[in-house]
């Protein structure tokens, strides 16, 4: 039921976030390492976004709630980190589909 990502259907290439439902779908299934081999930077994106919301969630219900506050340095650092892990994960994928087909 899932339409193919248009981007790999038109160049042969996985677009940087190809294997991003079906990492889902393997975490909701709590097979932590097949979803993270789908794709790793959604991956981490989603135990990100569960771990936000869970803190959003004991916030409400304990009226506490864990708070990160980062210094300009740290900010710029996890923005360079983030940069450059976006063209790791696309050459990532684009390896392990060349090596699986």
């Amino acid at each position: 039921f899932i339409p193919p990502c248009l981007f790999r259907l038109w160049s042969g290439i996985p677009c940087p976030s190809c294997g991003g439902t079906n990492c889902a779908i393997q975490l909701i299934q709590f097979h932590f390492w097949q979803a993270f081999q789908y794709n790793p930077l959604i991956f981490i994106v989603l135990i990100f976004l569960a771990l936000w919301g869970m803190n959003t969630l004991a916030g409400f219900v304990f009226k506490k709630n864990i708070h990160f506050i980062l210094n300009p340095a740290e900010k710029k650092a996890l923005k360079w980190i983030i940069l450059l892990l976006l063209p790791v994960n696309w050459i990532y994928l684009i390896i392990r589909t060349v090596f699986t087909i």
